[in-house]
């Protein structure tokens, strides 16, 4: 009995190791326009089952400082986070699937030298529905979209005047697909 207890352990460990050493990583960039790279984000993939990604999504950080007059200047930083589960679903040898919730949180800051600032913080819920194809084992491309329900806060502020708005809003913009380029290679076991 002790036997074939050792023996389902070392079965099991190698199965496990097994599947482990097989999983593969992506990296990709997501860009709103192709002729827009400040629309560009990029997004890191970790595959946890046959037919499953973690998604990571970083939308490109955006900060500035202008000048705007003689005694106007104005600074801004800009980002957001996104991740989500991604189930993929063959179509025939070179096409997948894609579809997954995403949930996210990004911002938005600016001051300006007259004594105003802004913040902007915006919650998303959305669902990942897209197409990949394969060019190769480690090169794919794809267009997707990602309908979402999404909440915001705003506060705007001036001398000591401030202002605060709450909305809640459905992005439903079949303009909003973007195109992916992804690489990937199999992670080892250490990763």
């Amino acid at each position: 009995m002790k036997t074939l207890q050792v023996l389902a352990t070392i079965i099991v460990a190698t199965l496990l190791s097994t599947s482990l050493a097989a999983q593969n990583k992506e990296i990709a960039i997501r860009a709103l326009s192709l002729g827009d790279l400040g629309n560009t984000q990029f997004m890191y993939k970790k595959q946890k089952s046959a037919t499953t990604y973690r998604r990571y999504r970083l939308i490109t950080g955006n900060a500035g400082f202008s000048f705007l007059g003689s005694d106007n200047t104005r600074s801004q930083f800009s980002t957001g986070f996104f991740t989500g589960l991604e189930n993929r679903r063959e179509l025939n040898d070179r096409f997948q699937l894609i579809h997954g919730l995403e949930v996210g949180l990004g911002g938005t800051f600016s001051d300006l030298s007259n004594n105003q600032t802004n913040l902007q913080i915006n919650a998303t819920l959305g669902y990942v529905v897209g197409l990949q194809y394969s060019i190769s084992e480690a090169f794919s491309i794809g267009i997707e979209t990602i309908p979402s329900l999404s909440y915001g806060y705003s506060r705007s502020s001036r001398n000591s005047t401030a202002t605060t708005n709450h909305r809640i809003g459905l992005n439903l913009n079949s303009n909003a697909v973007a195109f992916t380029g992804v690489y990937r290679w199999a992670a080892d076991q250490k990763s």
